[in-house]
């Protein structure tokens, strides 16, 4: 433009140029039968009992050149492109087909799985019928399936996301908000919407019980648990004097 110059940024410009050729190929990956993309289970413990009370679905692509990818270097290219429907689709029909096998392998399965759900998803009207389809295709009820959005998507969407998660709250699957304490942390977001439980953000729990600000900050969200009666999930404790921690301070 006029008026103006600017430098080059080998750097920036290298960034670029890997974020569009990742664009590309995961248009191609989503497209091929190859099977590029697979599904990792986390546990969810009950601190007091060590017993597995829930899993999330955690998405991983091993990309042909640049190796394993983790959700952070594709999915906001899913969503910029456009693709992130097909991703949201596949991860759906994917952990729900691998629940039908835990139940025939084991009856009394009854252990939710958790799915992570892009904002851009959570606006559409179509995921609630998604949703409700591959539960029916499978033979689950709703309450194997839990969908968790992030607090940034909640606020971000607004009344486009009150709608969507009335028709999944009917449905019966349940509504997890994760990341909590890391966006805008509006409060009467948990009134009016049909959360069930809270996600603590691990840059929290990492600096428990040590660090003075990390302990009052999950005290709170703690607390705010409480107070809406939502169940609360701290993620990636590690050293045993994290968990005790938690547990003395209400966390399950």
């Amino acid at each position: 433009g006029r008026s103006q110059f600017s430098f080059f940024n080998a750097v920036r410009q290298e960034r670029v140029t890997r974020e569009v050729q990742i664009g590309i190929d995961l248009l191609k990956a989503v497209q091929s039968d190859s099977r590029q993309f697979f599904i990792t289970y986390q546990p969810q413990v009950e601190i007091e009992s060590g017993r597995v009370v829930g899993l999330e679905a955690l998405i991983r692509w091993q990309h042909p050149t640049y190796g394993l990818l983790m959700p952070d270097r594709f999915i906001g290219v899913a969503e910029l492109s456009g693709l992130s429907e097909r991703l949201t689709r596949w991860v759906i029909n994917e952990v729900c087909a691998q629940i039908a096998a835990w139940k025939r392998h084991s009856p009394a399965f009854a252990v939710p799985v958790a799915v992570n759900v892009a904002g851009r998803e959570m606006g559409s009207v179509s995921l609630p019928a998604l949703v409700r389809a591959s539960i029916e295709r499978h033979g689950l009820v709703p309450a194997d399936l839990t969908l968790e959005i992030t607090e940034r998507t909640l606020v971000r969407e607004g009344e486009v996301n009150n709608d969507v998660l009335g028709e999944l709250e009917s449905l019966g699957v349940g509504l997890v908000l994760d990341e909590f304490g890391t966006g805008y942390s509006m409060l009467g977001y948990l009134k009016r919407m049909p959360i069930q439980a809270l996600k603590i953000d691990q840059s929290f729990v990492d600096g428990l019980p040590g660090d003075a600000d990390s302990c009052a900050s999950v005290g709170a969200m703690v607390a705010v648990a409480s107070h809406f009666r939502l169940k609360v999930v701290a993620e990636g404790i590690e050293p045993a004097e994290q968990a005790e921690y938690l547990r003395s301070i209400g966390c399950r």
